[in-house]
């Protein structure tokens, strides 16, 4: 959680001390508006359903923090694109491979001992990558396919029947999907 705050431009480190940033101090003050004053307490808030039904401001919040990320932004704007049509987890890492190969490999590749994907982008030939259905789920981060999944349902970027998928071994990128959801973007 504080990795992703930190990602998020939520929380910094100073002196082995994590600080609120000033989009930090602004999520709280959201979030004790809430009645949120631990993290115990947003995890039972979330428990309740999706934020982006039952606290929309929150979810609106969050959003913003991932999309000023560049590449949660591209992977928002991926999703946007394809509407309410389903996508293939495959599908969804050929696009990013063949247009955003920064982002794939920021934000869904894993990386192995090997270093093989990253030279076979940017020899041109990222198909080898997502052709290969095993190749393609060994390569995938674990956290991109559950955690990502499930904070994005929560924020209203993916439908409800878009997978969580764990273990990783659960994946088959060829055949789970995730659905995209109408958002606004900023």
């Amino acid at each position: 959680m504080i990795r992703l705050a930190e990602y998020l431009g939520m929380v910094y480190s100073e002196n082995e001390e994590f600080k609120l940033t000033e989009q930090g101090e602004l999520g709280v003050t959201l979030l004790h508006g809430y009645g949120v004053e631990t993290i115990s307490d947003l995890k039972e808030l979330k428990e309740r359903g999706p934020l982006w039904k039952n606290h929309p401001p929150i979810a609106t919040y969050l959003r913003n923090r991932f999309a000023s990320n560049p590449d949660f932004r591209t992977l928002f704007e991926v999703l946007l694109h394809h509407g309410n049509d389903r996508i293939s987890i495959r599908e969804l890492c050929a696009t990013l491979i063949d247009n955003y190969p920064s982002t794939f490999l920021n934000l869904v590749y894993t990386n192995s001992s090997d270093d093989e994907v990253p030279t076979l982008i940017e020899q041109g030939r990222g198909s080898d990558v997502y052709d290969d259905p095993e190749l393609l789920k060994q390569v995938i981060h674990s956290q991109f396919i559950s955690n990502t999944a499930t904070q994005f349902k929560s924020l209203g970027v993916l439908s409800a029947n878009s997978p969580t998928i764990e273990p990783k071994s659960a994946l088959d990128p060829v055949h789970d999907y995730w659905y995209p959801r109408a958002f606004q973007l900023k």
